[in-house]
């Protein structure tokens, strides 16, 4: 038995584009906002002994928060897994490419962000100064 953790989209296109058994799936509907509730998340993997869990949305190029999606299924289920969309690509669970491709490129992510802010905080006060 596999799980879909259903985000996004039709799961009738999501099951055909990636040659699944409909009839070994538990297809479970959430909302984008659950995947910040790690202990839902737990449960829904660990409630019963799945082969293989996948998170389905329409197009993985667009999808938000791949790289928790992937911790899950490391975490939970031991590398046995996928991102799976509509269109049939696959972004496949494995312990060093997430943590040598998609951890790095979240911290660097976060690391660019920061410099945004604090940018943007300093020019801010600077401006409000000027002004007074």
């Amino acid at each position: 038995m596999d799980l879909i953790i259903h985000i996004v989209g039709n799961k009738d296109k999501l099951v055909e584009a990636n040659k699944l058994d409909i009839s070994q799936l538990d297809i479970v509907k959430i909302a984008e906002k659950d995947l910040s509730k790690r202990k839902f998340i737990k449960n829904l993997i660990k409630k019963q002994r799945y082969r293989n869990v996948y998170f389905g949305c329409i197009d993985l190029n667009f999808q938000k928060f791949l790289t928790f999606m992937l911790f899950f299924i490391l975490a939970y289920n031991a590398t046995r897994g996928a991102l799976i969309d509509e269109n049939g690509n696959k972004i496949r669970a494995g312990f060093v490419k997430f943590l040598f491709y998609y951890l790095p490129k979240l911290i660097l992510e976060v690391f660019k962000s920061s410099l945004v802010t604090i940018y943007y905080y300093i020019k801010f006060f600077k401006m409000r100064r000027e002004k007074e």
